[in-house]
Order: C-alpha cells, then structure tokens, then sequence
C-alpha cells in the first residue's frame, strides 16, 4: 500500500472507531441521567468512556511492540483537547462560564502536564508511572471536595427501568467491542504506514492519532453545542484530560516508555506549556472563557500543526 492509501484507512477507520465510541457515549450518558448523576461527575465519567479508543490503541500498541505510538497519542491529547476542541467550541458556544478559581482547576492543568516534565529525560519510569496513578485518585479527591457543594442536587424527573438499564449496558459492551477491534486494525496498519513515511511512532501518535482518537470528544462537544449545555463540554474535556495522564501511568507501569527527547520534542513540549500556561490564565479572568480566547486557543493549535509539520520533523 502507498502512504496515502494508508492515510485514507486510517481516516475511515478514525470515522468507525468515532461512531463506536459514540454509541457508549451516548448510553453512558442516558444511564447517568436515569439515575441522576450530577453535571460534575457526567463529565468525568464521560471523559474515562471518551478515553477507549486511547485505551485500545495503548493496549494494542503494547501488545505489537510500538509503545512510542500510544505516548504520542496520549500525550498529543492536551493541545488536541484544549487548543482544537476547546477552541472551536467556544468559537461555537461564545462562552462558557467558569467559577474563576485557580485552586479548583489548576491541579487539572498540573496533572496533565506531569507527563510532558517526566518525558524530558527520555524515559518514564515505573516509579513516575506511580506517580502518575496515585495523582489521579488525589486529583479525584480533591475535585469532589472543591465541587460537591457547588453542584444542583435537584433531581430529576426520570422513569428508571431496570430492562433499559441492562439494554443500555450490552450495547455498551457491543461498542467496546467495536471499539477494541478497529483500534487493533488502526495499530496494524500504522505500522506499515511508519515503515514507508519515515517518521517516529511518537509523532505520528502526536500528529494524527491524538486527533482520531478525540473524536468522541469532538462529538460530545459538538452535540453539547447544538443542545445549549455549555458547561458539558468544560467538564468532558476536562475528565477526558484527566485519563490521558491515568493511562500513561497505566501502560508505562506495564512498559517503561523510552523516547528522543529532541528538537521536535522541544517544539512540541514549548507549545503545550504556552497552552497550559493560557488556559490557567483564560479560566481565571472574568470567570468566563470568551469566543475571542477560543480563537487564541484555536490559533495556537494550527500554528503547532504548521511548525511541527514544516520544522518538527526534520529535527
């Protein structure tokens, strides 16, 4: 196969993979509001069942001996997440109000940028990888006790079920299913593609898995739009982000990740710290993320593409 033979499998594949995990998404949800999960905890279930695909190429990449790819992808997740998603959702949106506070969200950005500090040596140890799950659980803690106070506990009006709950649930399984077996194709035909392009496993998981892999991020934060639920798209993005750091630690508790930390790197690791260091910023002011800085968002993520792609990978 030639490499744009590969790209286009690899694009309808990304296509499957997306509408897979978009049938659990969408079950996951109509479980939670037939039992009355808060908007908080929603987001956070949401952005672990967003996070198969993640899961499946992580375990699959394990498993074919191209762990490099799986990092990329996971650590590729922040700006995709923040810079692309979050960007044209407020593009979208206008707005989206935030509670202002620093204390309550910057442990988030901090959680995820563990990761992009523990990489610059070239590896992540198991020791780190501990770090990084024990940090979740802590993250998890902390989150509930700035927001449980803060969240509506009214309930709601839902007929609960016990045979549409179970209905629910097996056709999650169906999709986790689906999901698992295209991103055991996906992985398989990457490799070919790495073998004929030339270029790191670590960046192609940067550069294109990191995008096919947040589509149901880009589904949920597209339907969240269209529905008027502003802050479900803050709260998703957020659990989603979350995961990506719980994973790392996961698989490389399993594997121990070694990468190049070169000139590509650097570019890659300076343009996250400049989003990490703007979303803080953008959270805390006027306790709204404004349309105007969805475009700042939006605008770092296309001038990395630009950079990583004409630069980066020369390096």
């Amino acid at each position: 196969m030639t490499v744009f033979a590969y790209i286009i499998a690899l694009f309808f594949l990304f296509y499957l993979l997306g509408k897979s995990a978009d049938v659990v998404v969408k079950r996951v949800r109509l479980i939670s509001e037939r039992l009355g999960i808060r908007l908080f905890l929603l987001g956070i279930i949401l952005g672990l069942f967003t996070s198969l695909p993640e899961i499946s190429i992580g375990i699959n990449s394990l498993v074919d001996d191209v762990p490099d790819l799986s990092l990329g992808n996971l650590m590729g997740g922040f700006i995709v997440l923040f810079g692309l998603i979050m960007g044209v959702s407020l593009i979208l949106n206008k707005r989206i109000k935030t509670d202002g506070n620093l204390w309550h969200y910057a442990p988030i950005l901090i959680y995820f940028f563990l990761p992009f500090l523990f990489v610059l040596d070239g590896h992540i140890q198991r020791q780190e990888s501990l770090v990084l799950i024990a940090a979740y659980v802590g993250l998890l803690i902390h989150l509930y006790r700035a927001y449980h106070k803060e969240v509506s506990t009214e309930k709601r009006d839902v007929e609960f079920r016990l045979p549409q709950i179970f209905n629910d649930m097996l056709i999650i399984l169906v999709g986790l299913i689906a999901v698992t077996l295209i991103s055991n194709v996906i992985v398989r035909i990457t490799e070919g593609l790495l073998v004929e392009a030339h270029v790191s496993q670590f960046f192609i998981g940067v550069l294109l898995f990191s995008v096919g892999t947040n589509l149901p991020e880009i589904i949920v934060a597209f339907r969240a739009w269209q529905k008027h639920m502003k802050e479900l798209t803050l709260a998703h993005l957020s659990g989603s982000a979350m995961t990506d750091p719980l994973l790392i630690g996961i698989f490389s508790f399993i594997q121990p990740y070694t990468i190049e930390v070169n000139g590509s790197y650097m570019l890659f690791f300076f343009f996250n710290f400049v989003l990490f260091v703007l979303v803080g910023i953008f959270y805390k002011t006027g306790k709204v993320l404004s349309r105007t800085e969805g475009i700042v968002l939006l605008g770092i993520y296309l001038l990395f593409l630009y950079v990583e792609i004409t630069f980066g990978l020369k390096f």
